[in-house]
């Protein structure tokens, strides 16, 4: 059942399958908890769930602005909110706890995995992580999990959010050359905050091996959105994610 949002006031309601949406209830519920506690960033209160009629209304945060548009601005803030985000997903990883029942396993055979498992955030990129003004508080938003993953995703290895995270602000940077330097720092950052926080025994090492275990998930997404756009688009946005691609496996982080 596909979910819909819809402002109401100072709430959003979203509206779908009460098995997912329970599951995205309790999420951003605990990241609510979670973000106070830490002080790293905000989440919306959860305001209301109906099960029988499969509605979720959650708190509406005003003055956002996601580093997605951070970045389409060359905002200057730009570097030091991509640390702060990766000082926020290593307190996810290491603090968010769902009940037994509502744990979903990130689809695949993972047990050769070296990544510690853990809750996963499911669609951390820079458009679900905001800058609130003026307090310049960090916001995360969509505690529900990426659309291609077709279920309410809780747990997987660490690597999932990271690599995500990383694979989205490479194919959101410019071509320009300087803009690929730019954003190989800016995964840097990312990486060593995160790293900084982090409580589960990532190292820098563990980053770069479980890289590509992401890959499917990279390709089923580079082709729903391929399906999403005209025909006559298709190959050049192919070409785009190709490049962002490539620039990305060859990301390494440096050490700690």
């Amino acid at each position: 059942m596909k979910e819909h949002v819809r402002v109401v006031g100072d709430i959003v309601r979203k509206t779908g399958d009460s098995g997912f949406l329970e599951i995205e209830c309790e999420k951003t519920a605990r990241a609510h908890e979670l973000g106070e506690e830490s002080g790293l960033f905000l989440a919306p209160r959860v305001i209301r769930f109906d099960p029988d009629d499969g509605e979720l209304d959650i708190e509406r945060l005003s003055g956002l602005r996601s580093l997605g548009h951070l970045l389409n601005d060359e905002d200057k803030r730009l570097p030091s909110f991509v640390g702060k985000a990766g000082c926020a997903l290593a307190a996810v990883h290491a603090g968010l706890r769902l009940p037994d029942d509502l744990t979903s396993q990130l689809p695949g055979d993972w047990s050769t995995s070296q990544a510690p498992s853990c809750f996963l955030h499911g669609d951390f990129t820079l458009a679900n992580i905001f800058v609130q003004e003026p307090t310049e508080r960090l916001v995360i938003l969509d505690w529900s999990s990426a659309p291609i993953l077709d279920s309410p995703v809780t747990v997987g290895p660490t690597w999932f959010d990271i690599h995500w995270f990383l694979y989205y602000l490479y194919q959101s940077m410019p071509l320009k050359p300087r803009q690929r330097a730019r954003a190989d720092e800016l995964a840097e950052t990312f990486c060593q905050e995160y790293l900084s926080r982090d409580k589960l025994g990532v190292t820098t090492e563990l980053i770069e091996s479980e890289q590509t275990r992401i890959t499917p998930f990279l390709k089923d997404l580079v082709h729903h959105r391929k399906r999403e756009r005209p025909w006559f688009k298709r190959v050049p946005f192919l070409m785009r994610q190709s490049l962002a691609y490539s620039r990305w496996r060859r990301f390494s982080p440096g050490p700690q």
